[in-house]
């Protein structure tokens, strides 16, 4: 993957060169025509400063200013030398001679390039005619060769988002792409959200409600997939300079994922292949999301990235005939690879974290799984993390194959981490007994009858409620769903429900529900274009339920 872009400058004057030139760079243009894209070659002189001067003087060029030159120096000895870059087909056959500090060929016709006064322009190939760029953004990149260059010139919108256009053979823009957002950027802190992969560019876009969505184009501007999930960057930090993020993968977020996982939650992602097309699934894959372990408070995987919040891989989420199953997947930095090369090869049944809370700046997670064929008694294994991503390998291999194990993730994670045995036996006799206790409100709160199914958020609420409250339905929900929450969501009593909404601890109001993951891409992004375009009137014969929660909204039909 590329980063956006190969060069990038804006409406202030400034230009940022992210890969150095090579002494000789290859391009793939674009035939102006209408032929098959053809190669050229940018070849770089590095010229005497003396010689500098006269050549710039006799290209009738403008002559920069007194300390305004905008030139790459080199030295050769003692001696100062000025880069040039001169425009040449395969076959050496000279188009642009070298009086350009930089020169990136569009097509056959037309060149991006920057003078020696630092103004960036295009030139028509035939004539040598040179026109600045609009005062807007614009993004080049050459595709490392493997499609026709591109040029994007652009520019921010009075609601916040930007208008590019791809540019045709002249130069000049051809065809609009309107409302992309500007809240991520591949490499850099500020610029409008987009990707560059092999062949293909895929930006983040608004909808007029706001609604966040990505659309995908090729070399020529054309949609290859005009409604998608939008995409979110994964980044991990780099060895050498711990304060800059380099950027590994590209993921479409699905939305909230509804599986409890204890005091975490996330949203379920897609992967990208290499070129930026969504991944093909494999029997029953759901969709992964990251193996955070610690992060700083108030931070997301989509604002920290995995160099600001310690994620140790990913855990890979399949469903079938409505079971879920995960993978983890340690170590591993590219999303797309860990469906088909997970050297981990755990399936386990259910995931489960607790925030140890150990200090105020970082949320510490640690987590324990369920194995399933195993005695409900012994389920529960805490896969211990020491800050070392290698040692998750070990530690795993440790759960599957441990006949230990607890009947309660919480007490697992708590026996782990205690600091001597008796904390442990202390630890292991309390989960005996709050077993034996949740066992018996679960089961009374199955044969009682009038529940309701909920998702995770409203399930934590539920349990919030009940806290001190000592009717019955609150007392059997509050001890079925003590260490461990999967289970009893299935079982929320209509009537605690009905409490809750007379509390105003949760609140109806109509809203489109968010959408739901599916098995597969295809049907995701059916979903999300559904979810997009159709009216809210055509939902027939369900009621939409809202709830909020801690100021978060979410909505369900039932």
């Amino acid at each position: 993957m590329q980063s956006m872009l190969g060069r990038i400058c804006g409406i202030v004057v400034f230009c940022v060169v992210v890969v150095a030139p090579p002494a000789l760079a290859k391009y793939l243009v674009r035939d102006a025509d209408g032929g098959p894209p053809v190669e050229f070659t940018v070849m770089i002189e590095k010229v005497k400063l003396k010689e500098s001067r006269k050549r710039v003087a006799k290209s009738g060029l403008p002559k920069p200013k007194k300390g305004h030159e905008r030139r790459t120096f080199y030295y050769s000895g003692s001696e100062k030398r000025v880069k040039f870059e001169r425009l040449q087909t395969a076959t050496g056959e000279v188009l642009i001679e070298g009086i350009y500090a930089s020169v990136d060929p569009l097509s056959t016709v037309a060149a991006l390039v920057k003078r020696d006064d630092g103004v960036w322009g295009i030139v028509d190939i035939p004539t040598g005619t040179f026109r600045p760029l609009p005062d807007a953004s614009w993004y080049y990149t050459s595709f490392n060769g493997a499609a026709p260059a591109v040029l994007l010139i652009g520019s921010s919108q009075p609601d916040g988002t930007f208008r590019y256009c791809f540019t045709g053979a002249d130069g000049e823009c051809e065809k609009w792409v309107d409302r992309v957002a500007g809240d991520i950027s591949a490499e850099l802190e500020d610029g409008p959200s987009g990707f560059i992969f092999q062949t293909r560019i895929v930006m983040n876009r608004l909808t007029p409600e706001g609604q966040k969505y990505s659309s995908s184009f090729d070399w020529n501007g054309n949609a290859l997939l005009e409604k998608a999930p939008p995409v979110v960057p994964v980044h991990s930090a780099n060895p050498k300079n711990l304060k800059q993020r380099v950027l590994h993968s590209v993921l479409y977020n699905l939305g909230p994922f509804d599986h409890p996982l204890g005091d975490y939650s996330t949203n379920l992602y897609w992967p990208m292949d290499k070129n930026g097309a969504p991944i093909e699934a494999t029997e029953n894959f759901k969709g992964l999301f990251p193996l955070f372990l610690a992060n700083k408070k108030g931070e997301t995987f989509e604002t920290a990235g995995q160099a600001g919040g310690g994620a140790a891989g990913y855990v890979i989420v399949y469903e079938q005939d409505g079971t879920r199953t995960f993978e983890i997947a340690p170590n591993n930095k590219y999303a797309a690879s860990v469906i088909y090369h997970n050297d981990s090869n755990y399936r386990w049944s259910d995931l489960y974290y607790k925030n140890m809370r150990n200090n105020d700046y970082f949320d510490t997670y640690r987590f324990a799984v369920k194995r399933d064929g195993r005695d409900e008694s012994k389920a529960w294994y805490p896969v211990e993390y020491d800050d070392r991503q290698e040692s998750l390998h070990k530690f795993l291999e440790e759960a599957w194959n441990s006949d230990e194990g607890y009947a309660d993730p919480v007490v697992a994670i708590d026996t782990r981490y205690a600091k001597n045995t008796a904390a442990a036996k202390a630890a292991q006799d309390a989960a005996d007994a709050r077993y034996k206790q949740r066992k018996d409100a679960l089961a009374a709160l199955k044969s009682r009858g009038g529940t309701m199914s909920v998702g995770g958020d409203l399930c934590g609420a539920a349990y919030n409620f009940t806290v001190g409250r000592t009717d019955e339905a609150s007392r059997l929900f509050f001890q079925a769903y003590y260490g461990y929450d999967g289970e009893v969501c299935r079982y929320l009593p209509t009537s605690l429900y009905s409490a809750m909404m007379q509390s105003k601890v949760v609140q109806e109001e109509q809203a489109p529900p968010p959408p739901e993951p599916e098995n597969d891409f295809a049907s995701a992004m059916k979903a999300w274009n559904d979810q997009l375009d159709q009216d809210r009137s055509s939902r027939q014969g369900k009621s939409l339920r809202c709830y909020v929660n801690q100021g978060k909204r979410t909505c369900y039909y039932n």
